[in-house]
């Protein structure tokens, strides 16, 4: 645009609203600003345009990104289930384990006990036994000493000196009878 048709004044005075080329003002702003938008437009496309592909591109990697982690998330949340389950029935197996076990020592325990028991009672009969041959031992021992006694008083109030002469002299007999 030449300088003088900048130099034109604004404002029409008396004549009217302000025109430019006989074209009111308004409209020249109108075309001045659709020119700059234009221009703008047809400058900036190249950066926009990449700087927006740039932004959907940034925008696709991460919703990959996220995507690959909620897949790592489940296969770890599966990892972690699938432990779990394994510690589960682990535990459920030591548990029945530690019963079986259980139910052996008792079973060990109780024939322990039964056999401990048997022997206690072997060994007491056994004493039984021995303290009742004992007491036989000793009442025979006594029940003689009694018979001897008995039969010593008898022979003293019954044997008289004739009678003793005669059993010796029966007595030297036999022994000379046996002798031969």
């Amino acid at each position: 645009m030449p300088a003088s048709l900048l130099a034109l004044p604004l404002s029409g005075g008396a004549e009217g609203p302000a025109t430019f080329l006989g074209l009111p003002y308004p409209f020249w702003q109108t075309l001045n600003f659709l020119g700059f938008i234009a221009l703008l437009v047809w400058l900036l496309r190249k950066p926009l345009v990449q700087f927006f592909e740039n932004r959907r591109l940034g925008v696709a990697e991460t919703l990959r990104k996220a995507e690959e982690d909620r897949d790592r998330a489940q296969a770890v949340a599966r990892e972690i289930g699938e432990r779990l389950v394994k510690i589960e029935a682990e535990i459920e197996a030591l548990r029945l384990h530690a019963r079986e076990q259980a139910e052996v020592e008792e079973k060990e325990i109780a024939a322990r006990a039964v056999e401990e028991s048997e022997r206690v009672a072997a060994r007491t009969r056994a004493e039984l036994d021995a303290r009742v041959r004992s007491a036989r031992n000793e009442l025979t021992a006594y029940a003689a000493d009694l018979a001897v006694e008995l039969a010593r008083e008898l022979v003293v109030k019954n044997v008289t000196p004739d009678d003793e002469t005669r059993l010796v002299a029966e007595g030297v007999k036999s022994l000379a009878g046996d002798a031969r």
